[in-house]
């Protein structure tokens, strides 16, 4: 049986996708996968640090020039025909969307060819791929409970949590919080600039509260980031990529972070406090609506970017990391909203529709 996971461009997306794969493997041990993208290089990147294949299918996102709509149709045109005829030539039992634009069209295809497909949806609101086939697929398989709301009408959605990979999960199984440790600061793969700003304008009197810190810039941001903490005579553990997250998050009180769906998926498995700076450039401002599930839940506090909101970051990490009994609190709420079967569950439920099909 191949099954093959489509989408991707970020970890994000390709993340769960890969935790699904590793758990189909443990359930059916004969089962095949593949990931089909569109070559963009982290995705390629991921792909290979993971060891899976990675197959590159015309995509584009959706252009915001109208003079651009021509190559985003033929794009599209071309996607279409190419997904439909690995589909076919490869034998491809379930088609398995990631979100994102390079998921639609082998998603589409795949039902069009009356194939089973569910859709995996990291985020409180649902992306527009994901949103236009929702009604299309076999399942879409939720992370929040608070996304049933913005579904369409007739999808057959459950709330599974989202898939993470196995060693997460491990790491997480042994882990005992210490609200005595440090704080941990997570800049995006890529760089979170805006992020990185609060923090940088704030870095004395986040040093003050005498607590380590280790601070992800991002690839993009590192010689700007690690430049400031130098200047301002600060001692921290600054890189700009973490690859082992589970040795991050076991040396973390705090954490001040972006508001994903996979970083919160795995704060809440850790059940790490955290305060959020949602990124404020999505037109849906979907990073926000996950955010709130943290907050209305007692897990997170929520800070946005904008002027003077490193002063009232700082505030916020003073305030939580000066109460013990507080963090304590904070971690048990974060630690009641993890998910850490989901990726057996969507396994199992890929196997059912694979059987079905």
């Amino acid at each position: 049986m191949l099954v093959v996971f489509a989408g991707g461009g970020t970890g994000g997306h390709l993340y769960p996708g890969i935790a699904v794969a590793r758990a189909l493997v443990r359930l059916a041990p004969d089962t095949r996968f593949e990931f089909w993208g569109s070559g963009r290089p982290l995705e390629t990147e991921i792909c290979r640090k993971e060891g899976v294949t990675c197959q590159v299918l015309s995509a584009a996102p959706m252009p915001r020039d109208l003079s651009a709509m021509f190559r985003f149709a033929k794009s599209l045109l071309t996607g279409y025909f190419e997904a439909k005829r690995l589909i076919r030539s490869r034998h491809v039992s379930v088609v398995v969307g990631l979100g994102g634009y390079s998921s639609f069209m082998p998603v589409y295809a795949a039902t069009r060819l009356d194939l089973p497909t569910l859709i995996l949806e990291q985020n409180a609101v649902p992306g527009k791929a994901n949103g236009f086939l929702a009604t299309r697929v076999s399942l879409v398989c939720l992370t929040w409970q608070a996304s049933l709301k913005h579904m369409p009408g007739g999808a057959n959605s459950i709330v599974t949590g989202n898939p993470l990979r196995q060693p997460i999960i491990e790491a997480a199984k042994a882990f005992a919080y210490g609200p005595s440790r440090g704080i941990l600061i997570l800049g995006g793969s890529t760089g979170a600039m805006g992020l990185n700003s609060m923090v940088i304008e704030v870095l004395p009197k986040l040093a003050a509260l005498g607590r380590a810190i280790t601070h992800q810039t991002g690839s993009q941001d590192f010689e700007r980031v690690s430049a400031a903490y130098r200047t301002a005579g600060i001692r921290a553990d600054v890189r700009p990529f973490i690859d082992d997250m589970p040795a991050a998050y076991a040396n973390a009180a705090l954490v001040i972070a972006r508001a994903g769906g996979t970083t919160l998926s795995e704060l809440a498995l850790f059940g790490l406090p955290s305060i959020l700076v949602p990124y404020p450039h999505h037109k849906d401002y979907h990073q926000m609506a996950n955010a709130r599930v943290f907050a209305e839940n007692y897990a997170a506090e929520i800070i946005e970017e904008g002027v003077g909101a490193g002063e009232g970051l700082a505030i916020m990490a003073k305030n939580l990391l000066s109460d013990a009994a507080l963090l304590n609190t904070v971690h048990a709420a974060a630690l009641a909203i993890g998910k850490p079967d989901a990726a057996e569950e969507i396994a199992s439920r890929i196997l059912s529709f694979a059987d079905k099909g």
